[in-house]
């Protein structure tokens, strides 16, 4: 069976944007809007939504567990 993807109109879009900026978890975002939190690294990073001169990513995120060290 396929997943149903959830649409976001461009107001919603750019209530995300926002709510990424203003450092709100993804998870918690994913959940409000009710799209994956793969939807919203896509707009983070700029792959979908995306605003011509809008500079991406919105926020740098680092992977849990990494420290940085070798």
């Amino acid at each position: 069976m396929a997943r149903k993807v959830r649409i976001l109109t461009k107001n919603e879009a750019e209530e995300v944007r926002i709510d990424i900026r203003d450092g709100v978890d993804f998870a918690t975002i994913a959940k409000e809007w009710r799209i994956s939190q793969h939807a919203v690294s896509d707009i983070n990073s700029g792959h979908t939504y995306k605003i011509r001169g809008f500079t991406y990513p919105i926020v740098e995120r680092v992977k849990k567990g990494h420290n940085g060290r070798s």
